[in-house]
């Protein structure tokens, strides 16, 4: 009866239900979609950072995240990788070395973090090697001599070992990508000319173009005249054991791309025999050892469970590594939280 009584109070006066209802379910519908927006966008994050950069946990010598010191490294490596392979949770382990260093071209340098793997490991615990850009090599199965590199695509760019030129071919492709004739034109002038960095041929094209086509088609036109000499050579500069300044060519067997610049531009992966070789670092040591779980649910009590299975080291889950991110998961809770208490209050409103 009190439904009955409710339907027809709501159509007494229909214009003033109709408002009523409209808002409500706009607005019903504008929060469903915001917070289901932003929560891809910090699944994607956080996806990413697990599955390329960070892993779930990670233990280190408990002064190498503050020194950086060589000598930093993980004391009875063996024996700890053991105990973790034996852990309910624990799906894979592998070790790394990592080194703090420069690396440089003839005409640029900039510090970076040198990250010695152990390949096959690495391919089936992150992703990264999925990132790999077409045309730009491969992820360490190019059969060389050289030492090589997996490097970010700001970093090749900072190194200035991206390049860009625009090519009678390139114009061809910029059509299919339906930049019209009067764009293409005019950048005739500038057909063949080789430019060693983003910065220089952006301004050239600023130049030439009008800041309308630029917004339009500007990304289009630096995706065409992308340039990469596949086997590039570049210099890394770093501390050996005996803390004597030593270094090597290496070349790039492959460019990866992400959607963090300051993991690209900072994070050079090289084969671990390769970086001990360079250092003189025995076989068998490590800095860091890398931890990926059955699942991200029980990181924070993976994380306790190790810290007290091993007091003597650094253990660290992503969210202590980056806590920015951290933050940003816990504050997407909270959000999700005030807006099911509002939606329910719309929804109150509605059916009264």
């Amino acid at each position: 009866m009190i439904t009955a009584i409710a339907w027809k109070n709501v159509w007494r006066n229909k214009s003033r239900s109709l408002t009523v209802i409209s808002a409500v379910a706009v607005g019903v519908f504008a929060g469903v979609f915001s917070i289901a927006a932003m929560n891809s966008s910090v699944v994607q994050r956080i996806d990413a950072a697990v599955n390329q950069e960070l892993s779930h946990i990670q233990i280190n010598n408990k002064d190498f995240r503050s020194t950086g010191n060589i000598q930093d490294t993980i004391l009875n490596y063996d024996s700890v990788v053991g105990l973790l392979n034996s852990v309910n949770g624990v799906e894979s382990v592998t070790g790394r070395l990592i080194v703090r260093g420069i690396a440089s071209t003839a005409v640029k340098s900039t510090g970076v973090e040198i990250t010695g793997i152990d390949v096959k490991k690495e391919k089936q615990m992150f992703t990264l090697s999925d990132k790999l850009i077409p045309g730009t090599g491969t992820y360490f199965e190019s059969d060389t001599k050289f030492n090589t590199a997996f490097i970010g695509e700001k970093l090749a760019k900072e190194l200035n070992i991206i390049r860009y030129v625009l090519t009678p071919d390139d114009f061809i492709i910029l059509a299919k990508e339906k930049v019209p004739v009067t764009v293409t034109r005019k950048l005739e002038p500038i057909t063949g000319k080789r430019f060693i960095s983003d910065k220089k041929f952006t301004k050239t094209i600023e130049g030439l173009l009008d800041p309308s086509e630029i917004k339009k088609y500007g990304l289009k036109i630096k995706e065409a005249a992308w340039s990469f000499r596949e086997g590039s050579k570049f210099i890394l500069t770093f501390l050996d054991i005996n803390e004597m300044q030593t270094g090597a060519a290496f070349r790039v067997c492959g460019i990866y791309r992400t959607n963090n610049d300051l993991f690209e531009v900072s994070s050079v992966f090289v084969p671990a025999s390769e970086l001990r070789e360079l250092t003189g670092l025995k076989e068998g040591v490590f800095h860091r050892i890398i931890i990926r779980l059955d699942n991200n649910e029980i990181t924070n009590v993976m994380t306790l469970q190790l810290r007290e299975a091993f007091p003597g080291l650094e253990v660290m889950s992503w969210k202590e590594i980056q806590p920015d991110l951290a933050m940003i998961s816990d504050m997407m809770q909270q959000i999700y939280g005030i807006t099911t208490v509002r939606l329910n209050i719309k929804r109150s409103i509605l059916l009264s």
